[in-house]
C-alpha cells in the first residue's frame, strides 16, 4: 500500500493522544480495507499499555457521506457491548464521525486454521454467536435509529437507506431502479420481531483464535431485519471469495426467504438474494470502464 505521509501520522498521533489521554506508541497502518484506513497502536496511560485499533474514513468508500457512517456504527457497537455481545470495546469516536478507536481483539480474521478440528469449532462458534445476536431485542438497545416493529418494515427501511446511498453515490441506471422496485415488491409479509444484523456476516468479518471467536468486526452495514439476511451474507461471502474448504460444504443459501440490495466499491452493485423456492442472485454493475451489465445465477 502507498506510504502514509508523516504529517498525517503526526496529526493522528496528536489527535489520539489528546482524546485518549496517553502516549501513542507503535502506530502502524497494515494493509486492508477498501473504504477506511486501519491503524494499530498501543496507548500508554497511567502505567498501563492498551492495545487499540483505529478506523479513519478515507473519504472514498462505498457508503461515505451516507447514513451508513462511523457514528452509527460506533453507537451500535456500544449498544451491543452493553448487551454483553462479542464486539470490541469502543474507546473514542470523533464528533464528525470520521475516526473511531476500538479495543484491539486477539485473534485473526483470515479464514485459515491449524487443524480441521479448529476449523470445525470456529464455524460452530460463529453460528452460535450469530444466533445469539439475532435473539437480542433491538428495541432494548440504544441504537442510532428507531428499529421497526416487524421484519417486513425493517427490511423496507433498510432498502430506503440503501437507495439513499445509491442515489447519493452513483449515477442512476434504469436496471438498478428496477432492482429496487423488485426488492420492495418482493419483501415477505412477516410480523415477527426484527433482529439486529451485522449486515455483512461471514469469513474475515470476525476474529478467531484457538477454535473460538474473539469478536465480530466490521459493522458498517449493520441494520435491523430478517436473520436470513445475515445467513445469506455468510453464504455470499463464502461463494464469492471462493474458500474451497468451506464452500464445498455449502450447496445453497439458507432455505428461508430474504431479500437485500447493497451498494459497493467504486461501482454500484445492486444484489438481490432470495430463496423463494430456489436460490437466486442478481447482480447489476455499472462502471465507467465496463458500462452496465447484468448477471444472473440460478
Amino acid at each position: 500500500m502507498p506510504e502514509i505521509d508523516q504529517d498525517v501520522r503526526n496529526a493522528l498521533c496528536e489527535e489520539l493522544s489528546r482524546n485518549l489521554g496517553g502516549q501513542i506508541v507503535n502506530l502502524q497502518s497494515p494493509p486492508g480495507g477498501e473504504s477506511r484506513t486501519f491503524w494499530s497502536f498501543d496507548l500508554l496511560r497511567d502505567g498501563e499499555l492498551l492495545k487499540l485499533a483505529a478506523l479513519q474514513n478515507a473519504g472514498a468508500g462505498p457508503f461515505y457521506g451516507t447514513r451508513y457512517n462511523m457514528a452509527r456504527e460506533a453507537r451500535t457497537l456500544r449498544a451491543l457491548a452493553a448487551a454483553n455481545f462479542a464486539v470490541p470495546h469502543m474507546h473514542y469516536v470523533s464528533e464528525d464521525g470520521d475516526l473511531m478507536v476500538l479495543e484491539k481483539l486477539s485473534g485473526k480474521a483470515e479464514f485459515s486454521f491449524d487443524t480441521p478440528e479448529q476449523r470445525k469449532s470456529t464455524i460452530s462458534d460463529f453460528a452460535k454467536q450469530l444466533v445469539a445476536l439475532h435473539r437480542i431485542d433491538p428495541a432494548k438497545l440504544d441504537l442510532p435509529y428507531a428499529p421497526a416493529s416487524t421484519r417486513s418494515a425493517a427490511t423496507l427501511a433498510d432498502l430506503d437507506d440503501l437507495e439513499e446511498a445509491y442515489l447519493r453515490m452513483c449515477k442512476r441506471h434504469a436496471i438498478v431502479d428496477d432492482a429496487f422496485e423488485w426488492a420492495r415488491q418482493s419483501v415477505p409479509l412477516d410480523d415477527a420481531r426484527p433482529s439486529i444484523l451485522q449486515g455483512d456476516a461471514g469469513p474475515t468479518n470476525f476474529l478467531h483464535e484457538g477454535g473460538k471467536l474473539t469478536g465480530f468486526i466490521d459493522w458498517e452495514m449493520t441494520h435491523c431485519g430478517d436473520p436470513a439476511d445475515d445467513r445469506c451474507w455468510g453464504w455470499t461471502r463464502i461463494s464469492k471469495t471462493g474458500w474451497p474448504p468451506m464452500s464445498a460444504r455449502v450447496e445453497k443459501p439458507p432455505a428461508k426467504r430474504s431479500c437485500f440490495i447493497t451498494s459497493r466499491s467504486s461501482r454500484c452493485v445492486a444484489r438481490l438474494q432470495t430463496s423463494f423456492g430456489k436460490p437466486m442472485i442478481r447482480a447489476v454493475r455499472t462502471s465507467a470502464q465496463r458500462g452496465p451489465e447484468a448477471c444472473w445465477r440460478q
